[in-house]
């Protein structure tokens, strides 16, 4: 029993999540989920923020709402049923708030510069 119970501690670690070592951005470590257990704006919006099945593209979102509405949204939550953004409040710092939007400007900049290749 204990050599079993070992195998499942042994896998269950391994499984764990850890960042690539090259993403050392602190907002781009909380919009894809290794900062904090309960806050993965990747999991609803995509890895790159291009959305999903029940989120939006959001590579754009500063020229639509501007930086302040982001914020406000990430912090309380925007629309009603499933397919609402839910609050973070309480859930990340200021801190960590105003990092995670630096980084959404950068997603913003990064999707620009491709449509401008393109």
């Amino acid at each position: 029993m204990l050599v079993f119970i070992s195998i499942i501690l042994v896998l269950f670690l391994a499984c764990e999540s850890k960042p690539p070592p090259e993403i050392t951005d602190p907002g781009q470590l909380l919009f894809l989920g290794y900062a904090k257990q309960d806050v993965n704006c990747s999991k609803c919006h995509g890895a790159d923020g291009q959305g999903g099945m029940d989120a939006p593209d959001i590579r754009n979102a500063f020229q639509k709402y501007g930086k302040g509405e982001i914020m406000n949204i990430i912090e309380y939550g925007k629309g009603e049923g499933p397919d609402a953004m839910p609050p973070f409040e309480g859930k990340i710092s200021e801190e960590e708030l105003l990092e995670l939007v630096i980084f959404l400007e950068t997603l913003q900049r990064s999707s620009s510069d491709s449509q401008v290749e393109n």
